[in-house]
């Protein structure tokens, strides 16, 4: 279902007439556009034979904390989808020192409504000292069930770059370089050039940048061309702006909107507890035990009292048919136990008065 406010925008747009093929090229570069910005990737990679040594990059750095975010515009649309990136943590996974990455992105209005919807979170667990990914877990929320997949590259470690982690190389490289990812089953070089300077201004401020060219066969091969980025001339070099343009001709772009240095929380200092003395008791002494007496008078709660004897005449008719006696006949020690003995008798009217128990 569109929305009212999603509806117009299409309105306006197809009155500008521009072909809806123009529009898929321009999806296709927004999706290749995500990977560029490092967040778009989690296939299953196997392990191939390592780059030459002529194009090995030095290690890769991060910031713990970096968070970045982005605006995307497609030719005059502006705010046609988002993006951002944030470095977590350092920690050990699998016993390997590793870095968290985390990202989200995510089509808006008239691209994820009429062309595509792409809403991905990921999470990219890296090798701090070659940059290369260890372990990403992908969740796609584009769909009415959010679907996972999981790349795990612990075990045959992947000996190229990819496109999640391409951004970083290039920032921490200075800028100019020759690496190699691999995608789609095949290695790409990917040639990146110094183009001059330029002031950019975005909402996250004013940034003096350079203009680094990237070329590839990788993205000549998804019809993409002219893609540049711009890393700011500061210690972070940070991806400033982002451009690339379709084969339709469509240009995209992705800002920098916001920076922020999300410093984790110091661990809780471990606290011993003091233990509180306890005082050790005094044990009580154990009474000796007096010798048991037959027959000892019961507790005054007791409604009745030791020998107690009580006897009923029974009849029948006018006729006297025999008698009951209940009694109370003795307290004695039984196993160990204080015992009461009850006893109730029955006894016939006739000659014997023989006693019926």
């Amino acid at each position: 279902m569109i929305t009212p406010s999603i509806s117009g925008r299409l309105d306006a747009f197809r009155a500008r007439m521009l072909p809806r093929a123009s529009i898929v090229g321009g999806a296709v570069a927004l999706a290749v556009f995500f990977a560029a910005l490092g967040i778009v990737n989690g296939q299953n990679l196997p392990s191939v034979p390592p780059p030459p040594a002529s194009v090995v990059q030095s290690p890769t750095q991060f910031r713990i904390g970096e968070k970045l975010t982005y605006t995307f515009s497609m030719d005059r649309f502006r705010n046609v989808a988002y993006a951002e990136t944030h470095i977590v943590s350092r920690g050990l996974l699998n016993g390997r020192d590793a870095l968290e990455l985390r990202a989200r992105y995510k089509t808006l209005d008239f691209v994820s409504a009429s062309v595509m919807s792409l809403d991905e979170e990921r999470i990219v667990f890296v090798d701090p000292a070659t940059g290369l990914p260890l372990y990403v877990r992908s969740i796609d929320n584009s769909t009415v069930l959010p679907t996972e997949s999981i790349s795990d590259l612990i075990a045959a470690p992947l000996q190229h770059l990819d496109l999640a982690t391409l951004i970083f190389r290039i920032r921490h490289a200075g800028g100019s370089g020759v690496f190699n990812i691999y995608e789609k089953g095949r290695v790409f070089a990917v040639a990146v050039q110094s183009n001059g300077v330029e002031t950019v201004k975005t909402e996250a401020g004013v940034f003096e940048t350079t203009v680094f060219s990237v070329q590839s066969d990788y993205f000549a091969s998804h019809g993409l061309s002219d893609v540049r980025i711009n890393l700011s001339n500061d210690a972070d070099r940070l991806p400033v702006l982002a451009r690339i343009r379709s084969a339709r001709g469509n240009l995209l772009e992705a800002k920098l909107a916001s920076v922020q240095l999300l410093v984790p929380d110091p661990p809780a200092p471990v606290i011993t507890p003091v233990p509180t003395p306890v005082p050790i008791p005094t044990p009580t002494p154990l009474r000796t035990p007096e010798p048991y007496v037959d027959n000892e008078p019961l507790a005054r709660d007791i409604a009745f009292v030791l020998g107690e004897r009580l006897e009923y005449s029974v009849i029948a008719g006018a006729r006297p048919a025999g008698r009951v006696v209940i009694q109370a006949r003795e307290r004695k020690q039984v196993n160990g136990v204080d015992s009461l003995l009850l006893t109730a008798d029955v006894i016939s009217h006739d000659a014997t008065e023989q006693a019926l128990r």
